[in-house]
């Protein structure tokens, strides 16, 4: 079963086991030079961010990783 995200652009979210990244809007480019139109994607809209720290019960994803996530569910947390 795929992990569930709390997200917020440009906050850090939870990913399920308290793995805890700060989010970006998508990039316009990729990485080779490919550029990523938002008509490639029309109902979707994502997130870029890094993993920031990874809790004992995360074995999909490690600290300093890229992922990608949808905006749609996600949920701005208190950074305290």
């Amino acid at each position: 079963m795929a992990p569930s995200l709390l997200a917020a652009a440009a906050s850090p979210f939870l990913l399920h086991g308290a793995a805890a990244a700060s989010g970006s809007r998508r990039p316009l480019k990729s990485v080779g030079g490919v550029l990523l139109p938002k008509s490639a994607v029309k109902f979707e809209r994502y997130l870029m961010g890094e993993i920031l720290s990874v809790g004992a019960d995360v074995n999909e994803v490690e600290a300093g990783k890229k992922v990608l996530f949808s905006d749609i569910n996600a949920y701005e947390i208190n950074e305290t």
